[in-house]
């Protein structure tokens, strides 16, 4: 068990059978070995790698922030138009499987 502040506590848990020998370590998972080596496992080195350090010539921060804007707006309309699809397949099947007498009431052609 792990005490937060809060009261509240978080346990380690851990998928298929315990061994006895790690019981007493699942109280205490930051002072085991065998933890720290599992730890190390799960770290994507992938995503630090990808972080840029050098700083950046203004013009190409600029041409950046333009590029993604660009990526904003064409997102935001793709999302705007999928929207309006979806609404306007859920009117087609609601309009197909109403009554039709609802829609078109009799005598509704003649003035």
């Amino acid at each position: 068990m792990v005490g937060n502040a809060g009261g509240a506590s978080q346990t380690l848990r851990v998928n298929g059978p315990i061994r006895p020998s790690h019981k007493s370590n699942l109280r205490f998972p930051y002072t085991c070995a065998w933890w720290t080596r599992a730890w190390r496992l799960t770290v994507n080195p992938a995503r630090s790698a990808m972080v840029e350090t050098r700083i950046k010539p203004y013009n190409e921060q600029v041409a950046e922030q333009a590029r993604r804007a660009q990526q904003q707006r064409t997102y935001r309309r793709n999302q705007v138009l999928g929207l309006i699809l979806v609404a306007v397949v859920i009117l087609g099947w609601a309009l197909l499987h109403t009554n039709p007498s609802w829609i078109f009431p009799i005598g509704w052609w003649r003035p």
